[in-house]
């Protein structure tokens, strides 16, 4: 992607997690089937080149956001304080866990099919939605035109659009580095 013949630089880049950054703990072989699960949930396999190229972005000044659905709390899989081992576990192995407050995480536990009532609904917060975006657009203070979401999922893309965010696939993304 480029602007004016160069290369576009954002000041914000936020990542969905799974399959983006990490390596997914479920898979749906069959969009219409049911998720498999490939390892455990507190397994974290950081994908090849993510580390570099995070550590890039924040050596140049950019400003990092994380933004995922968890919809396995919604469907008692996980619960929320696993969720947050996970993400601080994330942070350490994607080398992104400083207290500069250059970092947003943000998750959304909501899913409308969920078995646990408190988490059954649709959200805002949950992508394809925008609502996560947003929100780490405000917690950075950041605009919209200078920020750049990277997913591997149409719903990743229809949230970046909702939130009217750039957005580009993950293999192409970490294939430019």
């Amino acid at each position: 992607r480029s602007r004016g013949g160069g290369l576009v630089s954002y000041e914000l880049y936020l990542f969905d997690l799974d399959d983006t950054l990490i390596e997914g703990h479920v898979s749906r072989p069959d969009p219409k089937g049911p998720f498999v699960q490939r390892q455990p949930f507190s397994e974290v396999r950081v994908l090849p080149g993510r580390i570099e190229r995070l550590a890039a972005l924040l050596a140049g000044g950019a400003r990092i956001g994380i933004c995922t659905n968890k919809a396995g709390v919604a469907f008692g899989h996980q619960t929320i304080v696993e969720c947050n081992e996970k993400a601080l576990e994330c942070c350490r192995q994607l080398g992104i866990d400083g207290p500069d407050g250059r970092v947003s995480w943000t998750e959304c536990y909501d899913h409308p099919e969920g078995k646990i009532k408190e988490y059954r609904r649709d959200s805002f917060y949950r992508k394809p939605g925008p609502g996560m975006i947003l929100k780490s657009l405000l917690f950075h203070e950041i605009a919209p035109a200078a920020t750049l979401f990277v997913g591997d999922m149409d719903s990743d893309r229809l949230a970046a659009e909702a939130a009217g965010v750039d957005f580009e696939h993950a293999d192409h993304f970490f294939s430019v580095a």
